[in-house]
């Protein structure tokens, strides 16, 4: 997959691997994506590096992202 010593953008890389090997092909006409996460450390969904780059991930793929915390779903 990947190393990065900041685990937000390891993270969003991630994603980002995914979405372009697998998800595009697999949801053609997808115009969102829902992201799970855990509220915890660096990867946690509120911090400001996760939010940056998710948001960017999210321009650069043209899709609306949401982010919800694993015990809401």
């Amino acid at each position: 997959m990947g190393t990065d010593h900041d685990t937000a953008a390891f993270a969003v890389e991630s994603i980002r691997r995914w979405w372009n090997a697998a998800g595009r092909d697999a949801y053609p006409g997808a115009r969102g994506l829902l992201v799970t996460a855990d509220a915890g450390g660096s990867s946690g969904y509120r911090t400001r590096a996760w939010k940056a780059e998710l948001a960017a991930f999210a321009l650069q793929a043209g899709l609306e992202v949401t982010v919800g915390s694993v015990g809401e779903f």
